[in-house]
């Protein structure tokens, strides 16, 4: 999985745990890859974005230059939305070692991808489950 992957509004999954203060998320995230130099449309990045807990990790970095992130077309979208499963199921699977996409994979009514999802429930083991599989 992409680390550095958006969701609708433009926003990173280190944007989200930083907007969010989930100081050890964001730790998570930049170590398995996440850029924190990357601006959403609105010009936000996640240093910008972080609660006070966590601006000491943004510190000294400047979001200019950021790389281009990928982005789906929306006829792509239909063709990228996962099975009806939870995010308990995906985890496990993770867990066991199944191979899975989970860029392709898509969670609840917003249609989010796995990583973005978990930063925003907070669900820290399932960061370090998909950071992991990156890795594999």
């Amino acid at each position: 999985p992409d680390p550095n992957i958006i969701n609708r509004q433009g926003a990173t999954a280190l944007i989200i745990a930083a907007r969010r203060g989930l100081k050890d998320m964001c730790t998570i995230l930049m170590a398995g890859g996440a850029n924190p130099k990357i601006i959403t449309r609105s010009g936000v990045w996640a240093g910008s974005a972080a609660q006070p807990n966590c601006r000491a990790l943004f510190s000294g970095i400047q979001p200019a230059n950021a790389p281009q992130v990928r982005q789906h077309k929306q006829q792509d979208m239909a063709a990228l939305i996962a099975p009806p499963h939870s995010d308990e199921t995906f985890l496990k699977m993770l867990q066991d070692g199944q191979e899975i996409l989970s860029d392709q994979w898509r969670f609840g009514q917003n249609q989010e991808r796995p990583l973005i999802r978990a930063c925003r429930a907070n669900k820290i083991e399932m960061v370090r489950a998909i950071i992991k599989a990156k890795g594999d």
